[in-house]
């Protein structure tokens, strides 16, 4: 008598468990999207701040340098910005 041979089964995904799967990274990555824009929208704000900031500086440092003057008190001349 002859022993039944089992059939090897290979191991796979369905058609329908990869469509679930595909579906469940485009529902994740609708989720991430927004809150990186929302990050992204919040770093260039900083990147403002800093910017004007470093202007206001700028000006103080200029001020501190030319008798408490800003470059639009001073003639260009001097260096200033007056004429401009």
């Amino acid at each position: 008598m002859k022993l039944p041979q089992h059939s090897k089964s290979k191991a796979a995904l369905t058609l329908i468990e990869v469509l679930v799967v595909i579906g469940v990274l485009v529902v994740l990555a609708a989720l991430i999207l927004p809150a990186l824009a929302k990050a992204h929208q919040k770093e260039a704000r900083i990147q403002c701040v800093n910017n004007l900031k470093q202007i206001g500086l700028s000006f103080r440092l200029w001020s501190g340098d030319n008798d408490d003057k800003y470059p639009m008190q001073v003639s260009t001349a001097t260096g200033g910005t007056r004429e401009l």
